[in-house]
């Protein structure tokens, strides 16, 4: 697994992963349907070929899915019944083939039962990162970055903790949040910020959970065409949904 910029850096220096032997989770037991969200990368080059990315429960698979290079998030509804067990929890089991031989990173996990907000970085977001001298976590967004926000029976509040764009910007931007054709909030940070937002169900509930954030700037840190050519927006230290 690699959830965490420091759990990442472990599983590669024992040069593990679910390419080169299966990732396991334990999963609690539960009679009632489950929400499970898995998403990562696939490090092979573009032109390369898909991976394939198989999930288990018990040793029976539940979903095999293509995964072509760079970033992924999936989500899997499981019925009712299907983590019944009678020990407390019981094991998923994550393989990835590739057959390039690329690595496959998993970076991003969750399950739920009904009812519980949930979330997922999708396109537009970059790699979890880690400064281990100051101990803080964050992930880039770039200038156009979707979040997967799954819907609930109430309104759901979507929390984002950032740094200040002036850090390298010399004006805030314009940040904006749609789901679907509808603008939901604008703001322009200009110091480290957290900005709460309201996301309506049933506006959630029309676009499948899609939110889309906008940033009016962005910077490459590679010059003249080499070194980092991400787009890099704002950096944004934790999401959180309730």
């Amino acid at each position: 697994w690699s959830v965490t910029a420091e759990v990442a850096g472990v599983t590669a220096q024992q040069h593990l992963g679910p390419h080169v032997a299966p990732a396991i989770a334990w999963l609690r037991s539960r009679r009632d349907a489950t929400t499970l969200l898995i998403g990562g990368r696939n490090l092979g080059a573009a032109a390369w070929a898909p991976a394939t990315l198989q999930l288990s429960i018990r040793g029976t698979e539940r979903v095999r899915w293509p995964v072509a290079p760079g970033f992924f998030l999936k989500q899997l509804e499981l019925p009712a019944g299907a983590l019944d067990a009678p020990s407390p929890y019981l094991p998923l089991e994550v393989r990835a083939s590739n057959p390039s031989g690329a690595a496959v990173s998993l970076e991003q996990f969750d399950l739920q039962s009904p009812g519980v907000p949930m979330f997922g970085y999708a396109d537009g977001w970059q790699e979890p990162e880690y400064n281990p001298e100051t101990g803080r976590a964050w992930r880039w967004m770039s200038e156009e970055a979707v979040l997967w926000v799954r819907p609930a029976s109430h309104d759901v509040t979507l929390t984002i903790d950032g740094e200040s764009p002036l850090r390298y910007f010399d004006e805030a931007p314009i940040v904006t949040a749609t789901v679907g054709a509808a603008e939901i909030a604008r703001f322009k940070p200009s110091s480290d910020f957290v900005q709460r937002i309201v996301i309506p169900v049933r506006t959630l509930e029309q676009t499948a959970g899609r939110v889309v954030l906008r940033c009016s700037r962005f910077f490459v840190p590679g010059k003249n065409g080499q070194g980092d050519q991400r787009h890099l927006a704002l950096r944004v230290y934790k999401v959180s949904v309730d």
